[in-house]
This record gives C-alpha cells, structure tokens and sequence, in this order.
C-alpha cells in the first residue's frame, strides 16, 4: 500500500539523518581559550550543511562550514563526500603537516570536480585554522558568506576572501587571509539558511546578518544561540524551514 510504502521512506530518511548526525563532532574540541558551540538544523530530515571542528594538534584547532547546494537527500549525500574528502593534515616521514585552508579547499574543489555529479555538485564553504597560542586566523571562503567578527572592543569585521563554488572549475585557485584574534572577540560563521531566516525573523529583507545578531554579541554562547532559535522560529511562515540552518560561534575566552 501507499501508506506502508510512505512508512519505509519515512524510516529511510530517519536511518539516513542519523548517520549524517554521526558524521557530526560529538564533542566540540577545546584547545587553550578557544571554545565553540553550534546551532545545526536541518530542513528536513537530512540537511545539505555539515561542519566539524578538530584540534589538529597541541596549538591548533580547524573548523569548517559547507552549504551543498540545494537540499534533501542530494545535497546531503554531498556534505557526507565534504567529511571524507576535506584534508586537514598530512603525514611527512616522522611528522606531520597541517595543511594550509586555500590547499585544502584547493583539493576538496578538485575532488567534487572529478566526481562528475549528475545532481548537487556544488557547495560553498569557509575553513579556519587558528592557533591557539598566537591567536593568528588563517582562513578561507569558497563561495560562502563572509564570517563576522565581533571584536571585545565592539568594532566588527567580515572575513572576506576571494573564492568560487567548490565544484565548477578543477583549477580553481583559492587564497588564505589572516587576522589576529584577542581575548573576548567572537567569531560566527553561519550558511545562507540562517541568514535567510534571520532576516526573515527580523522582517529585513536585505539587513546585514551582523547588524541583526549585534545584540547579542557580549551573551554566553549557549544563550545566544537560544535566542537566535527563538527569532528564526518565530519568524517561519510555515511548517517547516525553506532551508538549512548553520551557525557556529568560537570564543576567544578573556
């Protein structure tokens, strides 16, 4: 029957959203003052967003955001190739190398490129490494939105840097910035999904996202979160979000 065949798909989807969940950091890293919390909702049952944060060794600590194109089983099927294929270290002889943000989006982009995909072949994607005892960000963005630095002074900042959709052209050449961070800056990185719905929420169609969360900018991480769940739920004009929803906040603890 169409009921019994709609319960299989229903206990598919739900096997499905559980492995992409087991894809996902069971525990956020903590490495010296940094700390990290996430707010990840899915659309649906799978989500087209994944992330991860590792501590890569002693002193550093690597984080990404990637937004596959389009949602549902597709682009989830993507972000689970993003997880495998994104290199953040390499074995040198005795020793490793961590490996520098525009190389690993460099080999990620060559690698979604070969896969020839009939269906979601694209993404964007912002990666960081940062030292934890320097402070010194060296990051890069494939496409994605600029993350958005609140400084413990109160000046903010967008991480912009130059880069394509992963996925388009093999050759691509992306390109790493730097910034130094400070005890009590807040760095967010977030996909289009919950811009989208915080402008939403907010009833500005074309507001910066740091303008809308600014105020929230001093709050614990957990209750910053809280509250953006909060605005992007009062402002859904239906049952379910259009898109999948990101956002990752990393302190810098005073």
């Amino acid at each position: 029957t169409s009921a019994g065949v709609m319960e299989e798909v229903d206990e598919e989807m739900r096997l499905a959203a559980r492995l992409q969940r087991d894809f996902l950091p069971r525990r956020l890293p903590e490495v010296g003052p940094v700390r990290f919390s996430v707010l990840y909702r899915p659309a649906t049952w799978v989500s087209g967003d994944i992330y991860d944060i590792v501590r890569l060794d002693e002193r550093h600590v690597g984080f990404y955001v990637a937004d596959a194109v389009g949602h549902g089983m597709p682009a989830a099927l993507l972000t689970m190739f993003i997880k495998h294929a994104l290199q953040t270290k390499r074995i040198v002889g005795n020793t490793y190398q961590i490996i520098p943000p525009e190389v690993s989006l460099s080999e990620l982009n060559a690698d979604i490129c070969q896969q020839n995909l009939s269906s979601c072949q694209f993404c964007t994607a912002c990666y960081g490494v940062l030292d934890a005892g320097s402070l010194r960000l060296t990051y890069c963005r494939a496409g994605h939105p600029p993350a958005i630095l609140f400084r413990a002074g109160g000046q903010v900042e967008h991480l912009e840097a130059p880069g394509s959709l992963l996925g388009i052209f093999p050759e691509e050449a992306f390109q790493s910035c730097q910034v130094e961070l400070g005890r009590g800056d807040r760095l967010v990185a977030f996909t289009d999904g919950a811009e989208e719905a915080l402008r939403l929420s907010a009833g500005k169609a074309n507001a910066d996202l740091a303008e809308l969360i600014e105020p929230l900018a001093d709050a614990p991480r957990d209750e910053m979160l809280l509250q953006l769940t909060q605005w992007i739920d009062a402002g859904k004009t239906g049952p379910t979000a259009d898109d999948d929803i990101t956002v990752m906040v990393m302190d810098i603890e005073k």
